[in-house]
């Protein structure tokens, strides 16, 4: 029997935080830019800024899904989309970082990456791994 297809994401809490941030940023702006002859340049466009960046930070993370079906594995982000069957698995390797984790997936096609940022990372890892291994038994 296929085992079910899984869905990993970013962690909600950190997608909800990026849209926050971005929308507290682009408020400001929006409060400053009426009175910009009144306030320095820097503050206004500043503003708008950190708002740009927190919202393609936030696309980035909205847009990040890691598919694992029964025979193979996609990569979903906002440019980068990568489909890789288990036998092509070469490696899943971790690097722990001061702050997160670093997942590198090497297939024979390339290679791509993810952090623990995404919710269920070490059970990725773990399935990635299995099916990996299970798959390279079978070939």
């Amino acid at each position: 029997m296929d085992a079910p297809i899984r869905v990993f994401r970013t962690k909600l809490i950190l997608r909800l935080a990026l849209a926050a941030a971005g929308g507290f940023w682009i408020t400001c702006f929006a409060g400053l830019f009426p009175t910009r002859a009144a306030q320095p340049a820097w503050a206004v466009w500043g503003c708008l800024a950190m708002g740009l960046f927190f919202l393609c930070a936030w696309t980035f993370h909205a847009r990040l899904r890691i598919t694992v079906a029964p025979r193979a594995v996609h990569f979903r982000g906002v440019r980068h989309t990568f489909h890789a069957d288990y036998a092509e698995v070469l490696r899943v390797a971790a690097q722990p970082t001061f702050l997160l984790t670093v997942y590198v997936v090497v297939t024979r096609r390339g290679s791509t990456w993810f952090s623990s940022h995404v919710a269920g990372h070490r059970e990725l890892c773990a399935v990635l791994r299995e099916r990996s291994a299970m798959a390279r038994g079978r070939a």
